[in-house]
């Protein structure tokens, strides 16, 4: 299948940033725990100095898992997660990107003995996501997918959302964070291919990430944490309608068929690596070792089908539950504010 042309500008573009180093994004640090924040900041350097997420999300308890990092850049999120997976668990990143995979394989070695592994348990390949077959990979072969600020950059969404579908294993969730837009943009704006590259433009509304969920066969997507996107140059914000946009992480579940049940209240047993005491599910539920905790027969769904069934009982009820979640990072972010809470953005144009 032929390269669509905004993928090639898309390419060209982090080819240069990955040698010039004149783009990076902050790391989300507030949103991480003590222990994940240890683990970046391990990382070498140079994998740091190449990192253009849109904000980490480590999936937890994926010990012994094999997971994919659909557009893994530099490696940062690869070499994190083959720590958290441990001997008996793989990682395999992808991108589109010659000039990245090559600075990710250049640290391999680095990063296989920061671990204490003998044979590295992650591997790096070239490759363009919204195709399955330049993947090369069978279908539900990943416990966990994990996406970090790569659909905003790719002309055909839909098509991503297929592919990690297909790859997931039933009960396997997909960890996305991405860039989101509270308005639609001009037409004539797709022409700068900058802006198109920064996840500017090709940046989702919510009820488009709905629709792919949905289209894509996933969960309605739990809310993890969000970033606003600074704009300094206001010549280009007028370009775009003055759009708002918002770095947002999501959880997404390829639900079991027939897996439906009841809701519950649902106790954690604090057996998740990093959250002895308190497991934060979305921005909106925690669960505390020990409490219980009423959700709705969905969520009821996915813990009790996924990687997650083994740290938490369960007690079925009758009666009618909603459990409360933010579905829009600005709403968020905007009572993250009123409340007096830190917003720090996740990178300027």
């Amino acid at each position: 299948m032929a390269e669509h042309e905004l993928t090639t500008v898309v390419k060209n573009f982090y080819n240069d940033v990955a040698i010039n180093m004149n783009f990076v994004c902050a790391v989300n640090k507030n949103q991480i725990s003590q222990k994940y924040n240890e683990l970046i900041s391990q990382l070498h350097p140079e994998t740091m100095k190449r990192y253009y997420g849109s904000g980490f999300f480590i999936p937890e308890k994926v010990d012994g898992l094999k997971v994919l990092d659909m557009g893994c850049g530099s490696g940062s999120l690869v070499y994190i997660l083959s720590k958290l997976v441990g001997k008996d668990g793989f990682v395999n990143g992808v991108d589109i990107t010659p000039n990245l995979i090559l600075e990710a394989k250049k640290h391999s070695n680095y990063h296989k003995e920061l671990w204490g592994y003998t044979e590295a348990n992650f591997k790096f390949k070239v490759c363009n996501i919204e195709q399955f077959d330049d993947l090369g990979f069978k279908e539900q072969e990943f416990d966990v997918i994990v996406s970090n600020g790569v659909i905003c950059v790719c002309p055909d969404q839909e098509a991503v959302f297929k592919n990690a579908n297909r790859l997931l294993k039933d009960g396997g969730e997909f960890c996305l964070s991405d860039v989101y837009a509270d308005r639609p943009r001009p037409a004539e704006a797709m022409s700068d291919s900058r802006l198109f590259s920064l996840g500017t433009t090709g940046s989702m509304l919510m009820e488009e990430l709905n629709r792919l969920c949905e289209l894509g066969g996933f969960s309605k997507p739990y809310l993890k944490g969000a970033a606003p996107v600074e704009f300094k140059n206001m010549e280009i914000h007028e370009s775009v309608n003055k759009v708002q946009l918002a770095c947002a992480e999501w959880r997404l579940f390829k639900i079991p068929a027939g897996a439906r049940r009841s809701a519950a209240e649902v106790t954690y047993n604090g057996n998740i690596f990093g959250f002895e005491d308190t497991f934060n599910w979305d921005v909106t539920t925690e669960f505390k070792t020990g409490q219980p905790v009423t959700v709705d027969a969905e969520l009821a769904s996915i813990l009790s089908t996924t990687r997650f069934r083994d740290s938490f009982s369960f007690k079925d009820i009758n009666t009618p539950v909603t459990t409360p979640r933010f579905q829009n990072p600005f709403t968020y972010l905007d009572e993250l504010r009123t409340r007096g809470g830190e917003v720090e953005y996740a990178y300027t144009i």
